[in-house]
């Protein structure tokens, strides 16, 4: 009787000390996998960093007036310009969006809103715009002010080039906008268009 369970105590010593292999060490720990939801994340902010660099399709070229200082572009910018006549500042930029870009009214609808101004009719809309020519094309350009905001008055012109609707856009204070409008003109009439390729 003692030498049976002799015989099994050995065995189970055996058995124990077989399945203490090296197969027992503890695996190493595995990064863990970006859920859906993450990578989605990551997507967005990079589209995000993306918008951040002007992403243009076309190549634009002009004549810089007297005292417009080409700056970098951001957002959704394809160029931006400081601007100084004597002591008074503006800002310009050129911008683009593909199609008409929501149309006239809409475009008019919004910069009247800017300056706390409620929407025109389509016949004043006609009215307010004035005709002038680009290197590439006719443009309409508007002006948008409104005496009660003195920060805050600009120039907008549009034209479209094949699918896109070029804008170029002057702000200034209420009271210096008249100034620029020469200076405006000038750059709008030198700029010119050409479609990447």
């Amino acid at each position: 009787m003692k030498s049976c369970v002799i015989a099994v105590l050995c065995l189970t010593l055996i058995v124990v000390a077989a399945g203490c292999g090296p197969k027992d060490k503890p695996e190493e720990e595995k990064p863990a996998k970006k859920s859906a939801m993450d990578e989605g994340a990551a997507r967005m902010l990079g589209t995000t960093r993306e918008l951040q660099k002007p992403q243009t399709l076309n190549t634009y070229a002009w004549t810089l007036p007297e005292g417009w200082t080409e700056k970098p572009a951001k957002g959704m910018r394809a160029a931006s310009f400081d601007i100084k006549i004597g002591d008074v500042t503006a800002d310009a930029a050129i911008t683009e969006l593909v199609g008409k870009a929501g149309g006239l009214e809409a475009n008019i609808t919004r910069w009247r809103k800017q300056v706390e101004l409620p929407p025109m009719t389509p016949a004043e809309i006609e009215a307010a715009g004035k005709a002038d020519q680009m290197k590439f094309g006719s443009f309409k350009y508007y002006r948008m002010e409104n005496p009660k905001l003195a920060e805050r008055a600009f120039f907008a012109a549009l034209a479209t080039h094949g699918n896109v609707t070029v804008f170029v856009k002057l702000t200034a204070k209420y009271d210096d906008l008249s100034k620029f409008e020469p200076a405006f003109l000038e750059f709008c009439r030198s700029l010119d268009v050409k479609t990447k390729e």
